[in-house]
């Protein structure tokens, strides 16, 4: 039986419908350097610069999520939420609302939110990874559609290709009182255990689209 992975998926559609990036307190953000600007370097002295000198590389907005064992890309503009940020999340009206839906307290609730190994924010919704306790496999296809469908409507569970190695996605769609979110879920081995990657936003095809560009950079941490 999946033991966290309906109510984590519930979580993540309550923070991308109520919970958006513009709701967080900005002091609970950790911003990500992107790669690269369209603005050009952030500040400069209006000296000429040797043309000859060697540029130096910007590092890339790499997210590590050492507990789950993997490390991405993250969609250039997102930000990465501190324990601060996702308690205030947990804590929104619409928090008490996912509580009362999964049947938990809501010290169990802000828990199993606030024990997200990464959780970052973006305009088009937001991404989650976690290592599922008590897994040293990857859950079955059929795990999978059977825990989701108690939570929400599944959409396919297929396997990918990823670089580290066959992993198992599943789409679905959840609704609540602030409308229907619509989730990528993709569960991949890692360390002796599955860690588990997931989008949620207000349509499948942008939740699609950032775990596609999550998934072209995915290594382990």
């Amino acid at each position: 039986m999946l033991k966290r992975l309906a109510p984590l998926l519930v979580a993540t559609a309550l923070l991308a419908g109520g919970c958006a990036a513009e709701t967080i307190p900005d002091s609970e953000k950790i911003l990500i350097e992107s790669s690269s600007s369209p603005l050009g370097p952030a500040a400069g002295d209006g000296k000429a610069k040797n043309r000859g000198a060697k540029a130096k590389k910007k590092p890339a907005n790499v997210v590590i999520a050492r507990e789950a064992g993997v490390r991405f890309t993250a969609p250039r503009g997102w930000s990465r939420l501190g324990e601060g940020g996702l308690s205030y999340a947990a804590d929104s009206p619409r928090g008490q609302e996912m509580a009362q839906r999964l049947g938990m307290t809501m010290e169990q609730f802000k828990a199993m939110v606030e024990s997200t190994d990464a959780f970052l924010v973006g305009l088009s919704g937001n991404l989650s990874v976690t290592r599922l306790p008590g897994y040293s496999s990857i859950p079955t296809a059929g795990d999978v559609r059977s825990q989701l469908s108690t939570v929400a409507e599944v959409s396919d569970v297929t396997d990918v290709n990823t670089a580290l190695g066959t992993g198992r996605r599943a789409r679905y769609a959840i609704t609540s009182s602030v409308g229907t979110q619509y989730g990528t879920a993709l569960m991949v081995a890692s360390g002796g255990g599955v860690a588990q990657l997931t989008v949620t936003s207000a349509s499948a095809a942008a939740s699609d689209d950032v775990m596609a560009t999550v998934v072209k950079t995915l290594k382990r941490a």
